[in-house]
């Protein structure tokens, strides 16, 4: 195993040069074995059994303490101590966790598709939270990725997205959305299971439709939980909502995309962002984009964040593989593409 340690001293200064480093793993002995594995039953006890709140921090078990949240994650992930658990154990955790809903246990999961992938109980476990708990139920799947996975989830999900879509008086837009999304990617990253399924797509992008009416104008039947209409090109929704529309990948969405190619104002949210790999992007960009994944293809707009600032515009930049010109290009490719016989 290779090591690096960048020392720096109190004082700010940094050593330069090499220091000679050594380490010993000393594997435990049975009895720290047993030791850690009824701490970790304890953990788990405590986890699941409704014991008293004590944080409202989304990374942490609003039951245990962060000492004991960060020791749980630590011996989840050793398997001399997290094999001695049962799976009625781990699943009594699980459930908690969905009712609680206010943290991810990525180890917990990790170790439920390590040991019991196609067991049986655990996947009518999932059945069963699907169809009550769905909105959490949904996290446990989601992440860590790739999740637990079985055909037998296919329905509950799609339903699952179908419901997210519809205006809940008890459920925020933004919660909704966020589910919906996230069952729009699991079942996308096991799209092979259903797609030849052709009744599938239309009802995942009817779901997208509903929940996201900026995608088919600012008619008053399209009016959001609030009677207000939706927001406009230039915002994070419609970035989303074209990022929703992509995973459904139905083909019958494209007609409903297509004007977007023409519109060149920028979305201010992939300007404003600071999300990692995210560029500047119009609106003309990021619709492309999604009729090209949906077509079975890759984004055709890529490349390395660039600000765009009035003193150098892309228009500027004519070597920039993404320059103005450049995705005009790409664009009126596409366009001719889908202007051919065979592409519609």
């Amino acid at each position: 195993m290779d090591l690096s340690i960048d020392l720096k001293l109190t004082d700010g200064r940094t050593l330069k040069g090499s220091l000679p480093f050594s380490t010993m793993w000393t594997m435990p002995s049975v009895a720290q074995v047993k030791s850690m594995q009824t701490e970790l039953a304890g953990l788990l006890t405590k986890l699941s059994s409704g014991s008293p709140l004590l944080t409202t921090r989304l990374e942490f078990s609003a039951r245990l303490n962060e000492t004991e949240n960060n020791r749980l994650s630590g011996l989840l992930q050793e398997p001399l101590v997290s094999d001695s658990l049962t799976l009625q154990q781990v699943l009594a955790a699980v459930k908690q966790r969905q009712m609680d809903g206010n943290f991810v246990c990525g180890p917990l999961m990790d170790l439920v598709k390590r040991r019991w992938a196609d067991d049986p109980t655990m996947l009518a476990f999932f059945l069963e939270a699907l169809a009550t708990r769905g909105e959490e139920a949904i996290v446990d799947l989601y992440l860590p990725s790739p999740g637990i996975w079985d055909d037998s989830f296919i329905e509950p999900i799609v339903k699952l997205a179908e419901k997210s879509s519809k205006y809940q008086v008890s459920v925020s837009a933004h919660k909704r959305m966020i589910t919906l999304h996230r069952c729009l990617d699991v079942l996308d990253r096991n799209r092979g299971s259903w797609a030849k399924d052709p009744t599938i797509s239309p009802r995942l992008s009817k779901a997208v439709l509903r929940g996201y009416p900026i995608l088919t104008g600012y008619r008053a039947e399209n009016l959001d939980d609030r009677g207000r209409n939706p927001a406009g090109t230039e915002s994070q929704e419609f970035y989303v909502a074209l990022d929703s529309i992509t995973l459904t990948r139905d083909a019958a969405m494209i007609p409903i995309l297509r004007p977007f190619l023409r519109e060149t104002k920028l979305n201010a949210y992939t300007v404003n962002s600071s999300q990692p790999g995210m560029i500047p992007m119009r609106v003309c960009d990021i619709a492309a984009n999604a009729i090209s994944q949906i077509l079975g293809g890759a984004e055709i707009i890529t490349g390395s964040r660039i600000p765009v600032l009035s003193s150098n515009p892309p228009e500027s930049r004519p070597n920039d593989p993404m320059s103005w010109s450049r995705r005009d290009h790409l664009i009126a490719e596409l366009e001719r593409k889908l202007d051919l016989p065979t592409s519609r």
